[in-house]
């Protein structure tokens, strides 16, 4: 085949036929994937937080303070500049 048919020949239009079939193959298996995906991360991400609902404050762990670490980083910037 050359590289580039007539556009009114036999050839062309079969290419174009061809890739037409592959575009649409592809658009489909993509939005199909997409679907698949978000609901299996939606129904995942569903049941995480209703866990967390579940389980006691206690057993979280407690925030701890961040002043430490702002007093270490303001101590870097001050040496930086």
């Amino acid at each position: 085949m050359p590289p580039n048919p007539d556009k009114g020949s036999a050839q062309f239009k079969e290419r174009q036929k061809l890739y037409t079939e592959k575009s649409n193959l592809l658009r489909s298996a993509r939005a199909s994937h997409r679907e698949k995906w978000f609901s299996g991360s939606f129904d995942e991400e569903a049941k995480r937080q209703l866990q967390q609902e579940g389980e006691d404050d206690e057993t979280l762990p407690k925030p701890t303070s961040t002043f430490p670490l702002i007093r270490h980083l303001a101590i870097a910037r001050r040496r930086r500049a």
